[in-house]
């Protein structure tokens, strides 16, 4: 049996045949989405940016432990869209990208949460398109926090970004096209019809 990655990830509650067969085969195979995308440059830019690119995760799961401290998190959460084309249909849509530092409790001052919170900023407002993902990238707010747990007490700061971006979705039309019926009105027009002409298109055999 063929492995399905969608099926593994979603615990078999959607697969790649599935979504083949609810849309008539226009799917070839699962693509990322584009939030994938963006989610992944955005955490490749940022291991470019520390001293150890292994602390940075695309993961919204907060540290357990001392020893995962410090850590970077790169996560995606709410998104409005907007029709912003009819045909093609085009979307915009902007997403709330959020980046959390996470350090120990006792290491993060207030100058120092700046100074870092400053360097990701410019980071991204280098490069608002994100590699060509995105219409623009803006910083929406900007959050320091104290996390206390059962295992572990670190300091939080979170930067929050909207990022505007646009997708375009095609109609999927079945290819049953059998004939092409053609009219003319030769010139000079007179709203009458002088030729028609009727083509018969090979029919298509087997699945």
């Amino acid at each position: 049996m063929v492995p399905d990655a969608l099926a593994d990830l979603t615990g078999g509650l959607f697969s790649a045949e599935s979504l083949q067969i609810a849309t008539g085969g226009g799917l070839s195979g699962v693509a990322p989405h584009q939030r994938t995308l963006i989610r992944d440059y955005v955490v490749a830019k940022m291991r470019g940016l520390v001293l150890d690119g292994d602390r940075v995760e695309g993961s919204r799961q907060l540290p357990i432990t001392d020893t995962e401290l410090p850590k970077v998190l790169v996560y995606t959460m709410s998104e409005a869209a907007e029709e912003w084309n009819r045909s093609p249909l085009r979307v915009q849509r902007t997403l709330e990208l959020v980046i959390d530092v996470c350090v120990s409790k006792h290491l993060f001052l207030d100058d120092q949460a700046d100074a870092v919170g400053n360097a990701i900023e410019q980071l991204l407002m280098q490069d608002p398109s994100l590699g060509g993902l995105a219409v623009d990238t803006i910083i929406a707010r900007t959050d320091k926090a104290k996390v206390e747990t059962t295992s572990v007490d670190l300091a939080l700061l979170r930067l929050t970004f909207s990022v505007i971006y646009q997708t375009e979705h095609v109609e999927l039309v079945p290819d049953n096209l059998e004939q092409i019926a053609a009219r003319m009105d030769i010139s000079p027009p007179d709203q009458q019809i002088d030729s028609e002409d009727l083509v018969e298109l090979p029919v298509k055999e087997g699945p």
